[in-house]
Protein backbone atom coordinates (compact mmCIF):
# COMPACT_ATOMS: atom_id res chain seq x y z
CA UNK A 1 0.00 0.00 0.00
CA UNK A 2 1.16 3.46 -1.01
CA UNK A 3 1.99 6.19 1.63
CA UNK A 4 -0.05 9.58 1.48
CA UNK A 5 2.11 12.03 -0.07
CA UNK A 6 3.90 14.72 2.40
CA UNK A 7 2.41 18.21 2.64
CA UNK A 8 5.80 19.38 2.23
CA UNK A 9 8.89 17.80 1.13
CA UNK A 10 12.88 18.24 1.12
CA UNK A 11 13.81 20.75 -1.81
CA UNK A 12 17.04 19.18 -2.89
CA UNK A 13 15.15 16.10 -3.78
CA UNK A 14 12.72 17.43 -6.17
CA UNK A 15 13.76 18.30 -9.60
CA UNK A 16 13.99 21.86 -10.31
CA UNK A 17 11.11 22.24 -13.11
CA UNK A 18 8.67 20.19 -10.16
CA UNK A 19 9.93 22.62 -7.59
CA UNK A 20 6.24 24.25 -6.07
CA UNK A 21 6.32 26.30 -3.13
CA UNK A 22 2.78 26.93 -2.94
CA UNK A 23 0.19 25.21 -4.24
CA UNK A 24 -0.82 27.58 -6.50
CA UNK A 25 2.50 27.79 -8.08
CA UNK A 26 2.38 24.83 -10.63
CA UNK A 27 -0.93 26.84 -12.26
CA UNK A 28 1.13 29.74 -12.63
CA UNK A 29 4.08 27.94 -14.01
CA UNK A 30 1.78 26.59 -16.77
CA UNK A 31 0.49 29.69 -17.66
CA UNK A 32 3.95 31.03 -18.05
CA UNK A 33 4.97 27.54 -19.94
CA UNK A 34 1.72 27.93 -21.98
CA UNK A 35 2.71 31.68 -22.83
CA UNK A 36 5.86 31.38 -23.85
CA UNK A 37 5.25 27.77 -25.97
CA UNK A 38 2.42 29.90 -27.85
CA UNK A 39 5.05 32.59 -28.29
CA UNK A 40 8.26 30.97 -29.87
CA UNK A 41 6.21 28.41 -31.87
CA UNK A 42 3.94 31.02 -33.44
CA UNK A 43 6.86 33.21 -34.40
CA UNK A 44 9.40 30.34 -35.66
CA UNK A 45 5.87 29.45 -37.48
CA UNK A 46 5.26 32.69 -38.77
CA UNK A 47 8.62 32.98 -40.12
CA UNK A 48 8.10 30.25 -42.30
CA UNK A 49 11.32 28.18 -40.44
CA UNK A 50 9.56 26.03 -38.46
CA UNK A 51 11.74 23.93 -35.88
CA UNK A 52 15.36 22.89 -37.14
CA UNK A 53 15.86 19.42 -38.38
CA UNK A 54 17.64 16.71 -36.17
CA UNK A 55 18.59 19.30 -33.29
CA UNK A 56 16.32 18.00 -30.81
CA UNK A 57 13.83 20.25 -30.98
CA UNK A 58 11.11 18.33 -32.12
CA UNK A 59 11.93 16.22 -29.11
CA UNK A 60 12.13 19.15 -26.69
CA UNK A 61 9.21 20.61 -27.75
CA UNK A 62 7.47 17.43 -26.80
CA UNK A 63 8.87 17.55 -23.27
CA UNK A 64 8.10 20.97 -23.03
CA UNK A 65 3.99 19.86 -23.42
CA UNK A 66 4.67 17.18 -21.25
CA UNK A 67 6.04 19.49 -18.60
CA UNK A 68 3.10 21.53 -19.04
CA UNK A 69 1.00 18.94 -18.63
CA UNK A 70 2.65 17.62 -15.36
CA UNK A 71 1.97 20.64 -13.72
CA UNK A 72 -1.80 21.23 -15.09
CA UNK A 73 -2.05 17.54 -13.49
CA UNK A 74 -0.86 18.69 -10.18
CA UNK A 75 -2.72 22.09 -10.10
CA UNK A 76 -6.10 20.46 -10.24
CA UNK A 77 -4.97 18.50 -7.53
CA UNK A 78 -5.62 14.81 -9.84
CA UNK A 79 -1.68 14.24 -8.68
CA UNK A 80 -1.11 14.76 -5.26
CA UNK A 81 2.38 15.81 -5.25
CA UNK A 82 3.71 18.20 -1.85
CA UNK A 83 4.80 21.78 -2.14
CA UNK A 84 9.15 22.03 -1.48
CA UNK A 85 10.20 23.43 2.23
CA UNK A 86 12.34 25.82 2.04
CA UNK A 87 16.27 25.51 1.54
CA UNK A 88 17.17 25.50 5.04
CA UNK A 89 14.46 22.67 5.72
CA UNK A 90 16.54 19.97 6.24
CA UNK A 91 14.29 17.96 8.64
CA UNK A 92 11.30 17.07 6.31
CA UNK A 93 11.18 14.03 4.07
CA UNK A 94 12.41 13.38 1.05
CA UNK A 95 10.32 13.22 -2.00
CA UNK A 96 12.24 10.06 -2.96
CA UNK A 97 13.49 7.52 -0.76
CA UNK A 98 15.68 4.09 -2.54
CA UNK A 99 14.83 1.06 -1.06
CA UNK A 100 18.34 -0.24 -0.51
CA UNK A 101 17.73 -3.74 -2.05
CA UNK A 102 16.26 -2.43 -5.49
CA UNK A 103 16.17 0.73 -7.19
CA UNK A 104 12.16 1.01 -6.96
CA UNK A 105 10.85 4.00 -5.12
CA UNK A 106 8.69 5.18 -2.62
Amino acid sequence: MRKPAAASVRLSSVPRCLRHFHPNNALDEAECLAAFLQNVVGSLLIEGGGLPDNDGSDYGLSLCFDLLRDKITIASGELPFPTCGLPHDHNLPPLWEAREEGGDHE
